[in-house]
């Protein structure tokens, strides 16, 4: 009979340790940059052995991938809640102002993105942003109200919002979240966003 304390108890430190590698991975790449960071520089700022970090991530991608999706998941997720019952394309409009504003609240994530050069992570990215798109859109969560393919509608959206995302990081003392989702907006609707 499997001990149910001890369970949770493993549980709970797996946890902790996994959060403890997450956390120095993030300070050392804030600090040093993702490509002068290495992951035996995050298990000794972690305090844990180089298998440890084997037994949570395949590597240090597979750590920030992981960081990245958590984050993303998270977020799309509350706005999908957040604007379930706005009528389209309100609730599009809506969804980018909280994207882009999130973006600026949280913009380290999104530096840390843009400096990544790893092809695999970035391809990873891109194709997250292009799923989650056009699973909203086969959902009937978004439109762009044309009568075009989904998997071309998302491929549009999802690289559209990716592509601005960075450029917006760089921006961001110039424009709030709600104008670029405004332009954004615009663009796809080709007409002005609501109130």
């Amino acid at each position: 009979m499997v001990d149910s304390d001890a369970l949770n108890r493993f549980e709970r430190h797996k946890q902790r340790t996994r959060q403890t590698l997450v956390q120095a991975a993030l300070e050392l790449i804030s600090s040093r940059g993702y490509d002068a960071v290495s992951v035996q520089d995050i298990t000794d700022r972690a305090d844990v052995g180089r298998g440890t970090f084997y037994l949570h991530f395949k590597n240090k991608e597979d750590l920030l991938w992981g960081i990245l999706q958590e984050y993303f998941d998270r977020l799309a997720d509350e706005t999908d809640a957040r604007y379930a019952a706005e009528p389209s394309p309100r609730r599009e409009f809506l969804a980018w102002v909280d994207f882009f504003e999130k973006a600026k609240q949280n913009s380290y994530i999104y530096r840390l993105l843009r400096n990544i050069n790893s092809p695999f992570l970035r391809e990873r990215v891109a194709h997250y942003f292009l799923l989650r798109y056009e699973k909203g859109m086969r959902e009937q969560r978004y439109s762009a109200n044309l009568n075009l393919p989904v998997d071309f509608l998302a491929a549009f959206a999802g690289g559209a919002s990716l592509s601005v995302l960075e450029w917006y990081m760089e921006r961001t003392e110039q424009y709030t979240g709600r104008e670029i989702a405004a332009m954004m907006y615009m663009v796809v609707f080709r007409q002005a966003p609501p109130e």
